[in-house]
């Protein structure tokens, strides 16, 4: 029994790193009626496939990566919310609504793919011409075939998901983040130690500087991780175990409960408006981008605003306090010193909250400091990328991590019974 299992939990990560490979393999295929020539590397596109575990730039196969996918999945979440009664009813139906929404989840997927894909390929086009007699048709066609490359990219993601050791869409944007990685640091790396005409930077302080920003990388890799273990413990207490004297038990509360996506949200909803001008308008976009960019102190803002959003959105959605203490309630559990009832459910969500909020501000600092430190520099934009790239890496293999640990877990378990 015990091969048997540790063979399964072998043969899931061997699915996994098939499935990841693949995925490697199609941003290497370029869409048919594209002159690969012509492509130009842009730094926004950089910045955003990053995010998104695309290659908007080479315009290959898995172009749009899992970006529609994200903003469908959040567009869903808002609108079950009390906003559309259908997709509220199905939230509440557990496991089965939960199914109806994953498909109305797809079925917006496909469109915003659709409609991203077509504008790309007429924007590309005129912009740079790398589309081979280009037309409505033409256009159309590389549409369907991105939207093709991101079904893909769903389908791997769900049934990566389907092995829980992790979600399977953000195991595509931590492989996309590995990729570009080594080339983020030959990028830094050239900037600091390049020297100008003007003798205004030299060699040795640029060495100095690139292991500084190294520095600040580990930092932010050790932060994220304290951040994404620290959680704040409230006392229980059972009435059945009063009389015997046991010890409390915890309701364990993270410090950051919705992990990383409020920077993968966050990102990305600045950055999507953005390229997309870019695409279509270069005036307008060189306007917007001096002023939404996260080396701008209004850009910052607005990504510190949609971080602090997307952060207490997916709490309130991961945890109820009136559910918590409806739950303590028929166990016979209470909080010791706190009355049942409205009293309870007012003392978790203060908990909560609190902890939310220095969890998000710490997140917060963190996104920003690379940022920060590119302002006062003055160095490129996808270099200071660096810091949200270092959070998305701990948190992801976070996750991956816990969901290995539990998969072992619950083998060593079944092999007692």
């Amino acid at each position: 029994m015990k091969v048997l299992q540790s063979k399964q939990i072998r043969n899931s990560l061997l699915v996994i790193a098939v499935l990841l490979f693949l995925y490697r393999i199609g941003n290497h295929i370029i869409v048919p009626g594209i002159d690969e020539s012509k492509i130009v590397n842009n730094e926004s596109l950089n910045m955003l496939s990053l995010l998104t575990g695309a290659s908007l730039g080479t315009m290959s196969l898995f172009a749009l990566g899992v970006s529609p996918y994200i903003t469908s999945s959040i567009v869903v979440e808002l609108l079950s919310n009390d906003v559309i009664g259908k997709l509220s009813e199905w939230k509440k139906e557990g496991g089965v609504g939960r199914i109806k929404l994953n498909r109305v989840i797809k079925y917006l997927s496909i469109i915003l793919s659709l409609l991203q894909g077509y504008s790309l390929a007429y924007s590309f086009d005129k912009n740079y011409g790398i589309v081979e007699n280009g037309g409505f048709l033409q256009y159309l066609y590389i549409a369907v075939v991105l939207t093709a490359g991101m079904c893909i990219l769903m389908w791997i993601g769900n049934h990566i998901s389907e092995k829980n050791m992790g979600n399977g869409i953000s195991m595509i944007i931590l492989v996309g983040i590995l990729y570009q990685l080594p080339s983020m640091f030959i990028r830094s790396f050239s900037y600091f130690t390049s020297v100008l005409e003007d003798g205004s930077r030299l060699y040795a302080n640029g060495i100095l500087m690139f292991v500084l920003y190294c520095f600040l990388f580990l930092f932010i890799i050790f932060a994220v991780i304290y951040i994404e273990s620290a959680e704040r413990r409230i006392p229980i207490q059972y009435s059945s175990k009063l009389a015997s004297g046991s010890n409390l038990t915890f309701i364990p509360l993270k410090l950051n409960t919705s992990g990383v996506l409020p920077v993968i949200f966050a990102s990305a909803f600045i950055q999507t408006p953005l390229t997309i001008i870019g695409l279509v308008n270069s005036k307008l976009y060189q306007t917007l981008s001096l002023y939404l960019s996260f080396t701008h102190p209004l850009g910052l803002i607005i990504y510190a605003l949609f971080i602090l959003f997307f952060g207490f959105f997916y709490t309130e959605m991961q945890i109820s306090p009136k559910k918590l203490a409806d739950e303590l309630s028929k166990n016979g559990g209470f909080i010791p010193s706190i009355r049942s009832g409205k009293e309870t459910v007012k003392y978790i969500t203060n908990i909560l909250y609190e902890t939310t909020s220095v969890g998000l501000f710490c997140l917060l600092v963190l996104a920003w400091l690379p940022y920060l430190l590119a302002m006062i520099l003055n160095v490129p934009q996808d270099i200071a990328l660096g810091g949200t790239s270092a959070i998305l890496i701990v948190g992801i293999t976070l996750e991956i991590v816990n969901s290995l640990i539990t998969q072992v877990q619950e083998t060593k378990y079944k092999q007692w019974f």
